[in-house]
């Protein structure tokens, strides 16, 4: 899970340019407060509900610190005209943990890179939910970390000894039978 800095700390969402540069980076930190403006490193905002508020506007960077956990999953839903991007910063990856899907996406035009997903207790890691806004365009999940989701192993032989064609997806994932 620990990779060196993901991004240029003062400038997270370069990578995406010329393609894509957002009008506004917003960073956030688990020390970070909500009341802050966000608009540096040095003024984090904190939760991840706060970041899928300001997602919803689209032409958003969402830059999460490197390293530290961010409780409660994060929905990325906007009207997708205009393009979003979900990032980390600093050192090492964000983790995101909690929620059914740890990281829902139901817009187009939505890129995740860098980031840290999992949470034994959840359904899903990322979920793309084209069901809910219909056909989804331009999402990308690049260079992310999925592990240890809905591991809820009750089998005496060990998982990486268990042959996946004997493995009962109907009782795994009973939501979609």
């Amino acid at each position: 899970g620990d990779s060196p800095g993901i991004f240029d700390e003062d400038r997270p969402c370069d990578i995406f340019a010329p393609v894509y540069q957002p009008a506004v980076t917003y960073y956030f930190s688990s020390a970070g407060d909500d009341g802050n403006d966000g608009l540096s490193p040095e003024r984090p905002k904190r939760t991840s509900a706060e970041a899928a508020r300001l997602l919803r506007r689209g032409n958003v960077c969402t830059a999460f610190c490197g390293g530290d956990v961010f409780e409660g999953g994060l929905c990325v839903e906007t009207d997708g005209s205009l393009p979003v991007v979900v990032c980390g910063y600093g050192k090492g990856r964000p983790v995101f943990r909690g929620g059914e899907s740890v990281i829902c996406v139901r817009s187009s035009r939505v890129t995740l890179r860098g980031l840290e997903v999992t949470d034994p207790q959840a359904l899903r890691g990322i979920f793309v939910c084209p069901v809910c806004a219909g056909a989804l365009r331009d999402v990308v999940v690049e260079d992310c970390y999925v592990h240890d989701v809905n591991f809820f192993w009750d089998s005496e032989v060990p998982p990486e000894q268990t042959d996946p064609d004997g493995i009962d997806v109907e009782r795994v994932c009973p939501e979609y039978y």
